[in-house]
């Protein structure tokens, strides 16, 4: 089962654990581990890379 993200909504990275607006995640992904686009192009094994307006969705 995948998640589909709604506006207004508010929610949580799996991986970062940061709440953020529905324009920070990418659609598809499964509703048990959901990442960021910022943590989706971080590399594995090292800290999210810095949030910037590259890592949003367009609305």
């Amino acid at each position: 089962m995948t998640m589909t993200f709604k506006p207004g909504r508010f929610y949580q990275c799996c991986r970062c654990r940061e709440s953020k607006d529905w324009h920070y995640f990418n659609d598809g992904q499964m509703y048990w581990n959901y990442w960021c686009i910022r943590c989706q192009k971080s590399p594995t094994g090292s800290l999210p890379i810095r949030q910037t307006e590259e890592h949003r969705r367009g609305t």
